[in-house]
């Protein structure tokens, strides 16, 4: 079964680069998988320094993978946290076509002001017409604590 896409775009870089971006959104009939295509389209154009930014919120925990192609992201307080072993769900945020790197953030939207989080970064050179395609999948995770340790990260099942 073929994903409903939505489909947005926006000509803020038009100005300055000659370039419109475009973003289409697909989920999962059971909400497992949002897949998303980001592309800036326009006038033939060298290739521009562009980034991809995806702010987290602050109860999100975010771990790049160590090939770089994906981060791991868990919200604060799960259950299981501080427990024994136990399994919890989270979210993998995938990118083939380029390396997922963290950065600082602000979140923005508290009513007791800015508040540190981290976002998700991916760099590319936006010639006309490159996509970038990402991918975020809701994951089960095994919740693991090594002997004589307080405790360890989530690990994927």
């Amino acid at each position: 079964m073929k994903m409903p896409v939505l489909s947005a775009s926006h000509d803020g870089y038009v100005q300055g680069f000659g370039l419109v971006h475009e973003r289409r959104l697909s989920l999962s009939a059971g909400g497992q998988t949002l897949a998303g295509e980001d592309r800036l389209s326009g006038e033939s154009a060298p290739p521009v320094p562009a980034v991809l930014r995806f702010h987290l919120h602050p109860a999100i925990n975010a771990t790049v993978l160590q090939d770089g192609s994906a981060a791991l992201l868990v919200a604060n307080g799960q259950p299981g946290a501080g427990q024994a072993a136990h399994a919890q769900e989270g979210w993998l945020f995938r990118c083939d076509d380029s390396r997922v790197t963290l950065e600082e953030s602000l979140f923005m939207a508290d009513p007791h002001g800015p508040r540190r989080t981290i976002q998700i970064v991916i760099a590319f050179d936006a010639a006309a017409g490159v996509a970038i395609s990402w991918r975020l999948d809701r994951v089960e995770l095994q919740k693991r604590k090594p002997a004589g340790s307080a405790e360890a990260p989530p690990q994927l099942l």
